[in-house]
């Protein structure tokens, strides 16, 4: 990805535009500007980032973040960091659309983290909760591990179980979607060189 690239996500209701990439930063950092609506939430629960430190800067609305156990409420100013190792989950926890700016230090393959994961959301292939059903689930854990893990399952079951899952993925040709999202041309909810986010994307209920 490169300045100006936007992905969203219709599940979830994030919006986010790449302020500076990997690539563009030879590796050290992606920044990136999230929109997140009402009722929005970062898809897969509770996950760890084992390499790679978040600093959020928020800039419009309340966002609500549960770190360690401990849930904290943001508002426009206020900042948060979040070390590697330190298990988290965030929500829109206001009335009004939040705005933040994220950075993730070293960008390692977040932006593609990031691009698959909301893709499986896009095209139904999570839960309500944005887990990946468990072939795709095997798959992006075992592509993506140097940057995230969710739980449940524990480590040690993740470690054991999904290379063997993440196999009968590819067998059964799963890779081609995963492909697909990672290519901004075929992605179902991105748009290169953008440089706006969308207004609404977020799948409404009833």
């Amino acid at each position: 990805m490169r300045t100006g690239d936007v992905v969203w996500n219709e599940l979830t209701g994030e919006k986010a535009m790449i302020v500076e990439s990997g690539e563009e930063t030879e590796g050290a950092r992606v920044v990136a500007d999230f929109a997140v609506e009402k009722g929005g939430f970062v898809p897969g629960g509770e996950h760890v980032h084992d390499h790679c430190t978040e600093q959020f800067e928020v800039s419009a609305g309340t966002i609500a973040f549960l770190r360690d156990g401990e849930q904290i409420t943001l508002g426009a100013g206020e900042q948060l960091t979040v070390r590697p190792g330190s298990w988290h989950r965030w929500w829109n926890a206001g009335e009004t659309e939040v705005r933040i700016r994220a950075t993730v230090e070293p960008a390692l393959s977040f932006e593609q983290a990031i691009l698959v994961f909301w893709g499986l959301c896009t095209d139904g292939h999570t839960n309500a909760e944005g887990r990946p059903s468990p072939l795709f689930g095997a798959m992006v854990a075992t592509a993506y591990r140097r940057e995230l893990r969710l739980r449940p399952p524990p480590d040690a079951v993740q470690r054991l179980l999904f290379p063997p899952l993440a196999a009968i993925g590819r067998r059964r040709g799963l890779q081609r979607t995963i492909d697909r999202y990672l290519d901004l041309a075929t992605h179902p909810s991105a748009e290169a060189g953008r440089g706006s986010l969308p207004k609404q994307v977020m799948r409404r209920v009833g």
